[in-house]
């Protein structure tokens, strides 16, 4: 997944998904996992990208440094390692595999960053739940009215 092409949507998909709706919670507790683990299979699955494209630098600039290190220079002299290391900066597959693992490398983070936020809406919404828990108990006419299991779940398991 290139998560560049959708900049513009990205942000305002973000600003979507953190916010919390204090009128429907139920939604929100309901919803949370199954964005969290979608952003998490979207972020293993750059993260492997990450890794193959990393993999694939290394052995473009090991295969670069095996051709030019024996290669003679115009004097007959065998390059120097900063020759060779000059040579390996240059080389058009080394370049090219590097553009892959830099482009992997965004992908990876701004996926991570789109996890980290949703694990903080995460976090919010636990301590949400908490304090509206806390102010129902302190409640005495809610507190007769409803029981402690609805509480708990906000109505997540009453049927409609």
């Amino acid at each position: 997944m290139d998560t560049y092409q959708f900049a513009e949507d990205l942000g305002t998909f973000l600003v979507e998904s953190v916010k919390i709706d204090p009128l429907d919670l139920n939604r929100e507790f309901v919803e949370m996992p199954a964005r969290l683990a979608y952003w998490n299979s979207n972020f293993a699955d750059a993260t492997e990208r990450w890794l193959t494209a990393k993999a694939d630098y290394e052995s473009a600039k090991a295969a670069a440094r095996l051709r030019y290190r024996f290669m003679p220079r115009p004097d007959g002299k065998l390059p120097s390692k900063e020759d060779v290391d000059a040579m390996i900066v240059l080389d058009e597959e080394v370049r090219a595999a590097q553009t892959v693992f830099i482009s992997a490398s965004v992908d990876k983070t701004r996926v991570q960053g789109i996890v980290e936020s949703l694990c903080t809406k995460r976090d919010m919404l636990q301590s949400f739940g908490a304090k509206i828990r806390a102010e129902l108990r302190g409640d005495p006419m809610l507190r007769d009215q409803m029981t402690v299991g609805s509480v708990m779940d906000f109505g997540v398991n009453e049927q409609p």
